[in-house]
Parts: C-alpha cells; structure tokens; sequence
C-alpha cells in the first residue's frame, strides 16, 4: 500500500514545476491525480473479481509490476496528454490491489483485532502520501520532476520480487479464493442487499473526498499562500499527512477497544472523527490566517481526517460473507475512488480556478458532513448486518458459524 500511493501522490509536489512547463490549469492539474482514482473506481470490482479467481499472490504481483512500469514511464512524458495516459495505466494497475491485499488481512486476523491491521495496513498508505509530496518536492528542487516518477517507480520493482518469494515459499494466495461449488453468486447478491455496506462505502467516500483534497492541494496552498518554495511546502505538507498516519492507526486501535463492548462504536466514533474534520478543516481556511496558528489547525485537521479509514474497512469486512470480502472491500475502494479520490482533487481545482484555492479548501470539507450523517445511520444495522453474515455458511456443506459477538476475544478466553 506503501508504494501504490508513493507513486500516485508524487504527482502532487510537482503541480508547480508542471503547471509552468506546459501551462496548465488548476483543473488540469487536479485530473493527474484524479484519473487514477476514477480508473481504480472504474477497475477495483473486476479486478477484484478476477483476483478471487486467479490466485490473490499471483494479482499482486502482476498489479505491482504493472504501475510501476507505467510511473516510470511518466519520466518520459513530453506532453500534458501522454501523462494523462499513463497516469490513467497506474490506475487501472493499482485498481484491487488494495482489496486484495485487505482481504487477505482480514482473513488472517480475528474481528476483534481488524481495525487495527486494518489501520495499520491503510496507514502505510497515507506514509506513502506523505512521503511522496517530500521526496517529490525535493527531487523536483535539486533535479527535475522526471528523476522524481523515477525514484517513484524503482522500489515498486524489488516490492514485485519480494511478493513473488513470499507467495511461492508460503503458498499463501497461490489458488483461487472461490471454491468449487461454493454459493458464490448467493453471496454476492446478499452483500449487494446489505444495507451497512452501502452507507459506509458513501460515507467513506465522502470523508476521503475531504482529504483527498486537502492532501492534493496544501503543497500548492503553502507555496502559493504562505510564501514557501516547493520543497518546503511539499516537507510542511507532509508533515502533515504523518500526523494522518498516526491518526488512522490510533483511532483504529481507539475503535477496536471501545467497540469490544459497544460494537456499534465502531462505526460511531467516525462519524464522530468526520464531523470533527469538517469543523477544523472550515475553521481553518475560512477564518484563520496564514501562519502558524493556521498551520496547527492544519495539522489538527491531519489528526482526525484519517481516523476512519481502519474501523470502516474492518466493518465492511464484517458484514461480508469471506467468498466475496475482496469483492465488499473493492465496493469501499470504488466509493473511495470514485466520490473520493477522483472527486476530490478535481472538485477543489474546479472552486479554485472559479474563485480561489483557500475558498475551494474551505468549501469542499462540508462533506465530511454527509459522511458523518451517513455513519450515524450505518451504526444501527452495522451489528445486525455482521450477525447475519456470520450464521451464514460459506461454502456447500459448511456448517454455519456463530456471529461474532459469541466468539470473545483469544485474551478474554481462560483455561479451565
């Protein structure tokens, strides 16, 4: 996850050298990170769908090597078009890589603990982010934004290698998920009906338009507003995005905990980290002023924004039956993506070119709001949802397991 979004936020910390080399707009600039996201979104459900099939450690290496092959590709990019193609090739590349690899997370690890590795595995993607825009910007600085996709794109190549050796020595995701004669297409069908699932794909969806934009465009908002040059601003930003790592992996470890003994926290608690993002994020760029109590609030904002993303994905794992959980994932990462991660970026581009980018900041966190609403109404079917997917068999023959909220947790267990 790491590298998937290494190579899609590096594009961030070089809008400035891109825009004065082939005179883009804002707009334009918002698309190279968007039409990775709207790939995703259009590719994540398929591709998710083929992974089941073909062998979840045979996917990944195949997506691995796909992306990065086209990141390094940007190097060479001579026109504002080809950069699009390319950057469009990563995302259809990254599209269930994220799925798969949640998956198999959720499938290892009880439900009790999925929040957390779930966090801790989404969190790495925020390190990517972050470490994107700082490399990005200091690459760019000292040599030229076609060194910095190359930098991007190298270590994606040996992640390739290490996967193919780990799946080969473990045998771990070497065959289809999908059994013979299991009632695939029965389950299926019932996680499209499952209503929890729904409304915390939206929710997710709308919260991560937030901060998608907000990570798009703080690099350009410090540069262009608090004077910085772009490997500073691209460093301040970061920051940032760390404060966003630590944020999605505490509250996950936050929402297990609380949700050991009131499960509907789980989903509650980001409703609350949402509301609480809208409130920070308007405050910040509507009514203070740039400096450092504006930059606090920034990173205020980077401490609660992420916070979602762990007990989300560890309750959509929940009320999904484990033959079609990458599928019910790759519903998360095509809301993500969609209303997101495309949305997001081109939205504030959209505000920003009509009236400026401090107002496009200001605005578009109002809808962390509906994401709030819709977590609050996701939190009171969540638990009845996970019960029954649980007392329903995965495959034919299979006896049906208890829901979780009968199995306690391995260090709650004690020997006779």
């Amino acid at each position: 996850m790491f590298d998937a979004h290494l190579d899609r936020q590096i594009v961030v910390a070089l809008f400035p050298v891109l825009r004065a080399q082939w005179q883009l707009s804002d707009v334009q600039l918002g698309s190279l990170v968007s039409i990775v996201s709207l790939m995703v979104a259009a590719c994540a459900v398929p591709g998710a769908l083929l992974a089941d099939r073909a062998g979840h450690a045979r996917a990944l290496v195949a997506m691995v090597v796909l992306w990065n092959a086209a990141t390094l590709a940007c190097a060479a990019a001579g026109s504002y078009g080809t950069m699009v193609g390319l950057r469009a090739l990563v995302g259809v590349a990254q599209a269930a890589f994220g799925a798969v690899s949640a998956a198999m997370l959720a499938a290892l690890f009880p439900p009790h603990a999925r929040g957390t590795i779930l966090g801790l595995f989404l969190a790495a993607g925020l390190v990517g982010n972050a470490l994107g825009v700082f490399v990005g910007g200091v690459i760019a600085a000292r040599w030229d934004w076609s060194t910095a996709f190359a930098a991007a794109a190298l270590p994606g190549f040996a992640l390739a290698v290490l996967l193919l050796a780990l799946g080969s020595r473990a045998g771990a995701g070497a065959g289809p998920v999908v059994r013979a004669g299991a009632p695939w297409l029965g389950h299926l069908r019932r996680l499209i009906r499952t209503r929890t699932l729904l409304l915390l794909c939206l929710g997710g969806g709308f919260q991560l338009l937030t901060v998608a934009a907000l990570a798009s465009w703080m690099p350009a908002f410090l540069y262009r507003s608090h004077g910085l040059d772009v490997a500073r601003a691209g460093s301040a930003a970061s920051l940032v995005l760390v404060v966003g790592v630590l944020g999605a992996v505490g509250w996950g470890v936050v929402c297990d905990r609380l949700g050991a003994a009131r499960p509907a926290l789980r989903v509650l608690i980001p409703a609350c980290l949402a509301a609480a993002t809208a409130a920070l994020a308007t405050y910040t760029f509507a009514l203070a002023s740039p400096g450092t109590l504006q930059y606090a609030l920034m990173i205020a904002t980077g401490a609660v924004m992420t916070g979602y993303l762990g007990p989300v994905a560890a309750a959509v794992a929940d009320v999904a039956q484990p033959a079609v959980r990458a599928t019910a994932i790759a519903f998360l990462a095509l809301a993500h993506n969609l209303l997101g991660l495309a949305a997001g970026p081109m939205l504030a581009g959209l505000l920003s070119d009509a009236l400026d980018l401090r107002t496009a900041l200001a605005v578009v966190p109002a809808a962390s709001i509906a994401a709030a609403a819709l977590f609050v109404m996701a939190a009171r079917s969540y638990v009845s949802d996970r019960d029954a997917a649980a007392l329903v068999p995965s495959w034919a023959g299979e006896a049906p397991s208890a829901p979780a909220a009968l199995h306690p947790p391995a260090t709650d267990r004690r020997a006779p």
